[in-house]
């Protein structure tokens, strides 16, 4: 669903400048994101992948303000949300909505279909009781459910249909941008077909903003324009999405796309048999001296245990954090 094109004056929609976040654990500091600069376009679609543990759940909860950045801001339209005191925060908290991957969870049991996508409204005070019955019914046959469910419970209906209910409650405030964490992985594969068809619609039909984070590198090719890699809360790698998977500049991209699984005639392998992902090392040391992914890095050297590695421009608008980007780029994987 997205052809590569080149991006003409892409407009910011939201941002995060220099963004660190650390947790104190056991009387331990945790830095879970650091140093993070990102640009999420309007009209586009924005896919943050890697490993648990890598960051990507702290920076959509920091995106979408749920909880503070340690330092660094979170733009939206231009404003800085970190600024911005709790009344005129809500405001915003309008136009960014979220979905969940398990969307049994993410509903209220004890409510309707109907009041749990009204629900929203509700809680901001928009239209009456009877205006949101409305909305809630025309937002049902937009996400594809029969209003035969109207007053039904979310246990009642399957998954698949949970989730439908959960984007169409996400809609009812006429957001500009949906977080979506892992939205389907929890779904039948024919059923998460449908929910990305019926997402892809949504996008094109009311000029939204996506910002997906998935383990399944294959939805976030076929529905993201953009990627960004995550590795021990840095980024590590972002781009065109289609660029990022034909020739990926940073060995744990590399990694990631290799291991992606493939039915071949000796069963199923991963794709990139040359590439090697080198298991059972750990690279934890977030502030360690040197590239954080050197003890897992089969091509790591002398200089990427000692010094480490900016996110630089190796191309138009692709980023990359390895001493041999070049090196990476000029080597498809096979």
């Amino acid at each position: 669903m997205t052809d590569g094109a080149p991006r003409a004056n892409p407009v910011p929609l939201a941002e995060l400048k220099r963004m660190t976040k650390r947790f104190r654990s056991s009387g331990q500091e945790v830095v879970a994101c650091r140093d993070i600069n990102l640009q999420i376009t309007k009209g586009e679609s924005l896919g943050i992948v890697g490993e648990s543990g890598s960051g990507k759940s702290t920076l959509i909860r920091i995106l979408q303000l749920l909880i503070p950045p340690t330092e660094g801001q979170v733009y939206f339209e231009g404003t800085d949300l970190t600024r911005l005191s709790a009344r005129r925060l809500r405001t915003f908290r309008k136009k960014i909505q979220f979905v969940a991957q398990d969307p049994y969870g993410s509903l209220f049991p004890n409510l309707t279909i109907g009041q749990n996508i009204a629900e929203p409204l509700e809680i901001h005070g928009v239209g009456d009781r009877r205006s949101r019955r409305e909305l809630a019914a025309e937002l049902m046959e937009t996400v594809g459910l029969s209003l035969y469910n109207f007053h039904s419970f979310p246990h009642e209906l399957s998954g698949g249909q949970q989730q439908r209910v959960a984007i169409a409650r996400a809609l009812a405030l006429y957001p500009q941008m949906i977080v979506l964490d892992e939205a389907v992985s929890s779904l039948d594969v024919s059923i998460q077909a449908q929910i990305l068809n019926l997402l892809q619609g949504l996008k094109e039909e009311r000029e939204l903003t996506y910002v997906f984070v998935s383990h399944n590198l294959a939805v976030i090719r076929l529905m993201c324009e953009q990627t960004a890699v995550m590795y021990l809360g840095r980024i590590v790698e972002q781009g065109e999405t289609e660029r990022l998977f034909t020739a990926p500049s940073h060995p744990y991209t590399r990694a990631l796309i290799s291991a992606i699984p493939a039915f071949t005639e000796d069963g199923v392998t991963p794709l990139g048999k040359s590439v090697q992902f080198v298991t059972g090392v750990s690279g934890s040391k977030q502030g360690g001296q040197g590239c954080a992914y050197h003890p897992r890095c089969p091509f790591a050297t002398s200089r990427c245990r000692e010094e480490t590695p900016e996110l630089r421009t190796l191309e138009s608008a692709h980023q990359v954090a390895c001493h041999y980007a070049e090196t990476m780029a000029d080597s498809v994987l096979q």
